[in-house]
């Protein structure tokens, strides 16, 4: 999970290691590994604080969720103040592209979890990656979601949905 500002910047091509866990991290430049970075709610490359504290406490195993995904483009999803909008998108990891990046309101909705590649079985190139959101308070706003290359810039394409919180 990046901050705004290091989203922007460049990162080293090469894996690097997480000085929380040991665990490999998708560049160099990171100090922590994407789970550990979710998991404290913070930049992986500045450390900077991304998901509030009180957001972090209550994603729970059990919490309500709807799940989106490709087929979803352009449409809009309803959710409850609370509710959480799991949606997982194809990445292929040879493209060396992902999903991330994250256009929304953030009063309306907060940012839970950028997830990790999850690979097809049998298929280590091909698999899907899950992004988690969480309702914030009730009001309407578009999120969009893009491709982003691994060593910064953005991809072409933008995956899109209406977000109306109930």
């Amino acid at each position: 999970m990046l901050c705004e500002i290091c989203r922007g910047s460049g990162t080293l091509a090469a894996s690097g290691s997480c000085m929380a866990c040991g665990n490999y991290t998708a560049s160099a430049s990171y100090d922590l590994c994407d789970s550990c970075s979710q998991a404290k709610g913070v930049c992986q490359m500045c450390g900077d604080q991304i998901v509030p504290p009180h957001v972090l406490a209550t994603h729970k195993k059990g919490q309500r969720f709807l799940k989106k995904g490709e087929q979803d483009n352009g449409k809009t999803a309803s959710l409850f103040v609370g509710e959480e909008l799991h949606v997982t998108l194809p990445e292929d990891q040879a493209s060396r592209l992902y999903w991330g990046n994250p256009d929304y309101d953030p009063d309306i909705l907060s940012l839970v979890d950028e997830g990790e590649f999850s690979e097809d079985p049998g298929e280590w190139q091909h698999g899907t990656r899950t992004l988690i959101f969480c309702g914030e308070r009730k009001g309407e706003c578009k999120l969009e979601i893009h491709q982003v290359h691994r060593w910064g810039g953005s991809g072409s394409q933008v995956w899109s949905i209406d977000v109306k919180v109930k």
